[in-house]
């Protein structure tokens, strides 16, 4: 998750023409920049997200450029911003995320009634991360850097019998836009109770996500792609350094 071939709500939720808007008004001189540099004919067929990764996996690789580092830097969080837009809507969270989050709530929930805690590990794509923090209203528009992760810590104070809970995205604690923190604690960690309602708010079981899906689809217009062919852009970078 998120993924549009099991939930294809989704993909007609993330067809925004709004988004689709924004994104070409956001860093025209860059996409300028990058378009030129890939080979590409006009700013506007720039596939954004796929020039990122092949510059920044060229960058990591120690292979030679076709622009500066800070282009590749600068390039990674237009990405971001354009993935934000996407994620940050709540039908979109929902459709995407709900799932997970469900399933997170019930898991750090069965702990607090007083089943064994655990450790859980998922993988995913970066793209997946930047969707998730969206869902959880703690996304920066920034770059999803490599190896990047997010943590939930679920903690009890034993003295009060009360539980709480903490994000660290890069081992860096993140606060709470929702509300509440824990008393004495830090906003960064949040009372369970708190957490499970606030945070984890888009959070969706099985049915609310079905009903969800089917009103998304009868709502939304199908709409044509906007994706554009511009040969393999690896190749075409390799050519041209």
């Amino acid at each position: 998750v998120p993924n549009i071939s099991r939930c294809p709500a989704l993909g007609l939720a993330l067809r925004n023409p709004e988004v689709a808007v924004a994104d070409v008004a956001d860093s025209p001189e860059l996409r300028h920049q990058v378009a030129s540099a890939c080979g590409i004919p006009s700013a506007g067929a720039l596939p954004v997200t796929r020039a990122r990764e092949v510059l920044v996996c060229m960058l990591e690789h120690g292979q030679q450029l076709p622009v500066e580092t800070a282009v590749v830097s600068a390039l990674g969080d237009l990405d971001a911003r354009e993935w934000g837009r996407r994620y940050r809507p709540p039908t979109v969270a929902k459709l995407g995320m709900g799932p997970l989050l469900y399933e997170l709530r019930c898991g750090l929930a069965a702990v607090v009634r007083g089943a064994p805690g655990g450790v859980q590990l998922l993988s995913a794509h970066d793209t997946s991360i930047v969707a998730l923090l969206c869902a959880l209203g703690n996304f920066n528009d920034r770059h999803v850097a490599y190896a990047s992760h997010l943590l939930f810590e679920l903690a009890e104070d034993d003295l009060a019998s009360t539980f709480y809970v903490r994000m660290l995205f890069n081992w860096q604690p993140l606060d709470c836009e929702q509300g509440v923190a824990a008393a004495g604690y830090g906003s960064c960690w949040i009372e369970w109770e708190h957490f499970s309602v606030a945070v984890l708010q888009h959070a969706t079981n099985p049915e609310e996500h079905a009903a969800l899906a089917a009103a998304t689809a009868a709502t939304y217009a199908s709409r044509p792609s906007s994706g554009a062919a511009t040969k393999d852009l690896q190749d075409t970078l390799t050519g041209r350094v």
